[in-house]
């Protein structure tokens, strides 16, 4: 079977991805590839050094029209998401995975990687509720102050509150770690 959008990833257990199907709710599995990242260091160094060369020449630039500060603070965040949306896509969208039965790894550690999802959710929801408080004061910061330095602090922190909110699935992943752990007590 493929990976369809209605399963959600829960996380590594044993070598294999997990994965819910919030439709059927049935647990899947695939194996995890090691994947190898290339050795970005000096790419990062180098976009420290220009971006930072970058801000100082673009930090000059001033608005000072109410509408135009929002409607450059709009098409930011805006572009941001589409870009966001765009580049974090769902690598496992098509893979093949089987069925997978938890009660066959009960003795296992499946009852504590469920338990350790749990606490990941409840990392993430307070990273998302850290980064919708700053994100919105870093807004109201760019509407007082409009300079780039202060618009790139807001798409900065607003990339954050959007990884961990929209792209971690955090919603599904609440509802489907609950459902795996009333099984848990049923058992």
């Amino acid at each position: 079977m493929k990976k369809s959008k209605s399963m959600i990833i829960i996380g590594g257990f044993q070598g294999y991805n997990i994965f819910y199907d919030m439709k059927t709710k049935k647990v899947y599995s695939n194996r995890i590839e090691n994947k190898v990242f290339p050795n970005l260091r000096w790419l990062v160094v180098a976009g420290g050094i220009l971006g930072n060369a970058l801000l100082i020449q673009i930090n000059h630039i001033q608005i000072e029209s109410q509408v135009l500060k929002i409607i450059v603070l709009c098409s930011a965040v805006i572009l941001s998401s589409l870009a966001l949306h765009f580049a974090f896509y769902d690598e496992y969208l098509g893979q093949d995975v089987a069925d997978f039965n938890p009660k066959l790894y009960e003795h296992a550690g499946w009852f504590d990687f469920l338990e350790e999802e749990r606490k990941r959710i409840y990392i993430i929801l307070l990273t998302a509720a850290v980064s919708l408080f700053l994100t919105v004061f870093q807004f109201r910061e760019y509407l007082d102050k409009p300079n780039m330095v202060n618009l790139i602090k807001s798409i900065l922190l607003y990339f954050i509150l959007y990884l961990a909110v929209i792209k971690s699935n955090v919603i599904k992943r609440m509802r489907a770690s609950e459902e795996l752990m009333k099984k848990k007590t049923h058992i």
